[in-house]
């Protein structure tokens, strides 16, 4: 990170540790706030993995973070901040139909629904 903080660059993304992405189990729950936003200094920080609304306002507000970052969540959510902002419940997503190369594209992709 100190390297790439020489580059000048405008922000860096850490995700937090999320078990669906490490296949193999091997992997160790890292809390990368705490071990590497100390190194960032001067490009923004932006941070995902499946954070909800409340976390991310307090992790904004209290400077850890510069601005968080929602992509699951928006698949099964077209109204994610809607929903946020008024603190409703976020539908799941049907991994079953999601990206499904030889599925139905109607299903899955934009047939999820707003809040009622």
């Amino acid at each position: 990170i100190t390297e790439v903080e020489k580059l000048n660059i405008g922000y860096i993304q850490l995700m937090r540790w999320f078990g669906a992405f490490d296949p193999t189990q091997r992997g160790t729950p890292l809390d990368l706030l705490k071990h590497f936003r100390p190194l960032i200094k001067n490009a923004k920080v932006l941070y995902n993995g499946d954070l909800t609304g409340t976390e991310a306002a307090e992790l904004v507000a209290s400077g850890q973070i510069d601005a968080a970052v929602f992509g699951r969540p928006y698949i099964a959510n077209p109204d994610l901040p809607h929903r946020i902002l008024n603190n409703l419940p976020l539908a799941d997503v049907n991994y079953a139909v999601l990206y499904t190369p030889s599925g139905d594209w109607a299903e899955g992709y934009n047939d999820y629904p707003v809040y009622q």
